[in-house]
């Protein structure tokens, strides 16, 4: 993913939603964390965003890609790290 590609997600969303539904930041990621019936992981996801251990927002046996998670823990780590 590179600028030109945020820059274009950023102009849909704000032309189609509003300028609210437009994310702080973009990352792109390989899976969305799923379950084993198909339901996407968003609050997991958040909470990992917002700090909480891997493995307390989502046991691996219970996901469709076990890791999935991978990505966003690196992400939320990263995040963590560059904050002042």
């Amino acid at each position: 993913m590179d600028d030109a590609l945020r820059n274009d997600l950023i102009r849909e969303l704000r032309h189609h939603r509003s300028p609210r539904h437009v994310p702080d930041a973009i990352y792109e990621v390989k899976v969305i964390p799923r379950t084993l019936t198909g339901k996407k992981l968003e609050v997991p996801v958040k909470n990992l965003m917002l700090g909480a251990d891997a493995q307390s927002v989502a046991q691996a046996d219970t996901l469709n890609d076990p890791n999935a998670l991978d990505a966003f823990v690196e992400i939320a780590r990263s995040r963590r790290e560059t904050e002042p």
